[in-house]
């Protein structure tokens, strides 16, 4: 009887050392699950971390290359109405330096642009060298006084200026639905957890939002300008017809 006793207690002792072998193993696959899901939102959080990184960097550079073309269409507007033996003249020259000295900072932002995205990089690099050679020589069109070279040169910068905005403006439209899609894709599954709306997907920077949007739409507006320009055949600097 003793013997039956002691078979019976090691048989428990066996049932019940599976039985917690089988909780271990559980408790352990359901840890490594745990592991991975959070490894995934933080990859992911990355991502989006540096998404929203590239898009704040090519909306600068768009915002950047809007300023400049403006800037270099008001000094045309400046020129037609100065003589070169205007006193007024001498400031012309003074106020390109200081746009082709802009041009070459917003240039090095878009080489490095370029390197992240191989595809523009032909076109991109293609319009900064017609820029930097026409800037050059329009400052020294301007030194030597021969104001109607200057102004086919200022065009002639403006035009690729204007043709590197509207790709950069692409660019961050494509970039956008990519990130609206993935957030839409997020969505459902952000339903079920507790304290997040439907479809609330990444986190804004605090206090950007704002400025982002209002940013977003003086752009759209600018770009709208300069397109309804182009399309009519306008040249740059030119005044309605």
């Amino acid at each position: 009887k003793a013997d039956e006793e002691m078979e019976k207690s090691s048989e428990q002792l066996g049932k019940n050392n599976k039985k917690n072998a089988s909780k271990s193993q559980k408790e352990a696959k359901e840890e490594m699950e745990k592991m991975k899901k959070e490894m995934e939102d933080a990859m992911e959080e990355m991502e989006e971390k540096e998404e929203e990184d590239n898009a704040a960097a090519l909306r600068q550079i768009l915002e950047n290359l809007l300023n400049l073309s403006f800037a270099q269409e008001d000094l045309i507007k400046t020129m037609g109405k100065t003589r070169v033996d205007n006193p007024q003249y001498v400031k012309i020259p003074q106020q390109q330096k200081k746009l082709q000295d802009d041009s070459k900072i917003i240039e090095d932002s878009l080489f490095a642009l370029s390197k992240k995205e191989p595809k523009i990089a032909a076109i991109v690099n293609r319009e900064i060298n017609a820029i930097h050679n026409n800037m050059q020589k329009t400052v020294q069109a301007l030194a030597d006084r021969i104001p109607s070279d200057a102004s086919m040169r200022m065009q002639g910068s403006m035009t690729s200026i204007n043709n590197l905005a509207l790709l950069l403006n692409e660019a961050l439209e494509k970039m956008q639905g990519n990130q609206k899609q993935k957030n839409k894709m997020k969505g459902s599954g952000n339903c079920k957890k507790p304290g997040k709306k439907p479809g609330e997907g990444q986190k804004p920077k605090s206090g950007s939002q704002p400025s982002m949007s209002q940013m977003q739409k003086q752009l759209n507006q600018q770009l709208k300008d300069l397109k309804e320009a182009l399309s009519k055949g306008q040249k740059p600097g030119e005044k309605p017809g």
